[in-house]
């Protein structure tokens, strides 16, 4: 929790570091509030839920997107804080435009371990 709320807190902070638990943390608990708030969303009627005989799809609606376009800018800069902890620089979250290997090897770079303060690179 306190690292989902130190996400907010530093939402325009680009320059710092944020450590592998503290992303991995951040990242479950943001998800687990989208869960939340898409659930809500179905229980007031501002979401949808569809059943075939073999799925079943839920769509948010106004809450779940209002959360989701909140949640945008803390993201990515929790995002370049953990890739700059790695020493790896920025530029690393356009893999995400590659489908599906992109993400994969996102996560791989997200899951490198934190270098020592003083040989981070300038980037």
């Amino acid at each position: 929790m306190k690292e989902f709320i130190s996400m907010f807190k530093n939402y325009a902070n680009f320059r710092d570091r944020t450590t592998r638990k503290g992303f991995w943390m951040a990242t479950l608990f943001m998800g687990l509030c989208m869960v939340l708030v898409v659930w809500l969303d179905v229980l007031l009627g501002l979401g949808s839920v569809r059943t075939t005989a073999s799925s079943v799809s839920v769509s948010g609606g106004v809450l779940s997107g209002i959360f989701g376009f909140g949640i945008v800018i803390p993201g990515i800069a929790i995002e370049v804080r953990r890739l700059r902890d790695a020493g790896l620089p920025w530029q690393n979250l356009f893999y995400v435009f590659i489908p599906i290997a992109g993400m994969i090897i996102l996560i791989v770079k997200f899951c490198k371990p934190s270098i020592p303060e003083n040989e981070v690179p300038v980037v």
